[in-house]
């Protein structure tokens, strides 16, 4: 797959998978495009990949934080974490698929913390 057209987020979104022709001007009504805007992106190849590696990525650390300062059982937590792994990376790599830019890495990591977060919320109100 080649690269794809990238609107700027003010402009009306383009039909799906329509790309200009070489001829096409934007509408000049349109509010201006930043200087450093991208038209033309790759688009993410491997979300679901990337997003299990950095699910599990932030799943590691979080299990040798809580071996190390709550000193629980590494076998019952890692398979606790595994499982979250799991829910994690689907729901990460889902949302870059979504997206559908291509992410630097970072960006997996943030958003992987995030849901990570926001499970761990879900399931401490799921307990009371």
């Amino acid at each position: 797959m080649g690269r794809v057209f990238n609107p700027p987020p003010q402009w009306p979104p383009p039909p799906t998978g329509w790309s200009p022709p070489p001829d096409w001007r934007p509408d000049p009504s349109w509010e201006p495009v930043p200087d450093d805007w991208e038209y033309w992106i790759e688009p993410n190849q491997k979300p679901f990949l990337h997003g299990f590696a950095a699910s599990a990525a932030v799943g590691a650390v979080f299990l040798a934080l809580v071996v190390a300062v709550l000193r629980v059982d590494p076998a019952f937590t890692a398979g606790t974490v595994f499982g979250r792994v799991l829910v994690n990376g689907a729901i990460v790599g889902g949302i870059a698929k979504v997206n559908g830019s291509r992410w630097a890495w970072w960006m997996y990591l943030i958003v992987a913390v995030a849901v990570w977060l926001v499970l761990m919320v879900i399931g401490a109100a799921g307990r009371v």
